[in-house]
């Protein structure tokens, strides 16, 4: 990817520092980008804005200083150079990554004492105002070269100040896009396997989820307020207690992860049941979560089935219980998974007692124990057994 200065750094910052900068030090600056474009200036001279650079011959000169120093900039850690209109200019390469991909300019200004007669000369020669270009001059600060020399010093700093801030900020922007990548091949498989994706900022509880996620319940996504507080209005009144709870011990770091299966509101305004799995992806130093990811699954069909399953064991439980005769119900290898009312009057033993011990442990005589195994083992090979009837269930 092709960066540009202006990503990677605060103009707005940067506008500042260089503008305290010239005033220390009473000369002009700028920062421009690789292509020349000028990001930030601050206090650039009227012998350069007014003069030097409205006159196409004098332009032309200035054109020529910006070559060399561009054609030097990289030889060494600034270039300084007397420009062909008499002024000094200095500038630093800014490094990001080892790319060149900025300037910091300082200059518009003179090392010693004006030549008058030089600048009197470029005032006839170009045909400029020679009072104004001369009073124009007058405020061109002189720099001594102990001064000039502590410029640079910042000049470097600034410079390199830069780039560093360029590198991490690029470093940032390589592994954001490298998260949004796998994030979004990530919604795509949810997608295809009917799983909405959800995204909370824990900081400033902003809740941002995949439009299937919003499609489970029969919303759009504009529909649904991108916050953490629209998703918890939309989760059963009952549902809410035990769903906070099993959040916050994930949040606390007490599960290692979240899991919880509740009721949501449907737009059609029935509920539907949902399966919402996720982890803290982000912490602080201190361990506070700060982003935390997951998926919701519509469980509503397999949450008919397991009620439809239930209500029938429940009933079947209460026709052995009414029952009044003995009834005992085995698994396929002989253990007790049923044992009703008459059979615990009978028998003695409670249901307690009896569950999961194989059958001619508890009810058969112990000369009837072989032939009960032999039997079960037919069985549970599926064999036809004649003259018996059983009734099995898996548990």
């Amino acid at each position: 990817m092709q960066y540009h200065l202006s990503d990677l750094i605060s103009v707005h910052l940067m506008q500042k520092l260089v503008e305290h900068f010239c005033v220390v030090f009473g000369v002009g600056g700028a920062i421009l980008d690789a292509e020349g474009q000028v990001l930030v200036r601050a206090n650039w001279h009227d012998i350069c804005t007014r003069y030097h650079r409205s006159c196409p011959a004098t332009r032309d000169r200035c054109v020529q200083s910006d070559s060399y120093i561009k054609e030097h900039l990289l030889e060494g850690p600034y270039v300084a150079y007397r420009c062909l209109n008499g002024l000094t200019d200095c500038a630093a390469p800014i490094l990001v990554n080892g790319l060149h991909l900025g300037t910091v300019y300082v200059g518009q200004f003179l090392t010693g004492v004006p030549e008058q007669e030089f600048f009197r000369w470029q005032a006839h020669e170009y045909g400029f105002d020679e009072d104004g270009y001369m009073d124009a001059l007058s405020r061109v600060p002189i720099i001594s070269p102990e001064r000039m020399q502590s410029a640079m010093v910042f000049l470097t700093e600034l410079a390199g100040f830069l780039g560093a801030m360029g590198t991490e900020r690029m470093r940032q922007l390589e592994v954001e896009k490298g998260l949004q990548e796998r994030e979004k091949r990530l919604s795509l498989a949810l997608e295809a396997s009917s799983q909405g994706f959800w995204d909370w900022n824990y900081a400033t509880g902003e809740f941002c989820a995949s439009p299937l996620w919003a499609a489970l319940l029969g919303y759009s996504p504009d529909e649904i307020e991108p916050t953490v507080e629209a998703w918890e209005r939309l989760i059963h009144p009952d549902d809410r207690p035990v769903v906070a709870d099993k959040l916050q011990a994930h949040l606390r770091g007490l599960a290692p992860a979240y899991e919880a299966e509740y009721r949501m509101l449907a737009k059609h305004g029935g509920w539907k049941w949902v399966l919402a799995r996720g982890q803290v992806t982000v912490r602080d130093a201190s361990g506070r979560p700060l982003r935390m990811v997951g998926t919701h699954a519509d469980i509503t069909d397999r949450k008919r089935v397991e009620t439809r399953l239930e209500d029938e064991r429940n009933f079947n439980a209460a026709i052995l219980e009414m029952a009044g005769d003995l009834i005992v119900v085995c698994d396929r290898e002989g253990k007790i998974v049923r044992f009703n009312r008459a059979c615990e009057q009978t028998s003695g033993y409670t249901f307690e007692e009896v569950k999961g011990r194989y059958i001619w442990d508890v009810v058969h005589s112990p000369e009837d124990n072989d032939l009960t195994r032999a039997l079960f083992e037919r069985l549970a090979k599926g064999e036809f057994v004649p003259g018996s009837r059983e009734r099995f269930e898996n548990y």
